[in-house]
């Protein structure tokens, strides 16, 4: 299964894997859409010759015909869940980590109590 791309729809962060990949014409030039996927390297679009301008696609596998501006973000991240104290209490929390590329190791971003 998969899910028609709608230019007016600018959140398709998070799909199920039964929703992916998001099908988009050949050719289209997509703008301010989030794409962001949980897992590195997902192969989250389907579409020929497209052009991507001010998109989030971290951890987004693209076509090897797409093309990006240097307003879209590309990044590698991961989140884990993990613990850390607030006010004297230890809470759960989720760490949210980007890929260096540089030196390809995991830097900390931030960790948020949920």
């Amino acid at each position: 299964m998969s899910t028609a791309y709608d230019p007016k729809k600018r959140n398709y962060a998070y799909l199920t894997v039964s929703d992916l990949p998001i099908v988009i014409p050949d050719g289209t030039r997509v703008e301010k859409a989030n794409f962001e996927q949980l897992t590195r390297d997902t192969v989250a679009i389907q579409g020929e010759n497209l052009e991507f301008s001010y998109c989030n696609l971290a951890n987004v596998k693209l076509p090897a015909s797409a093309t990006t501006d240097i307003h879209c973000d590309l990044s590698v991240r991961k989140q884990e869940p993990s613990t850390i104290e607030v006010d004297g209490q230890v809470v759960n929390a989720i760490k949210y980590y980007q890929l260096d590329k540089a030196t390809d190791e995991w830097v900390l971003v931030m960790e948020v109590p949920v």
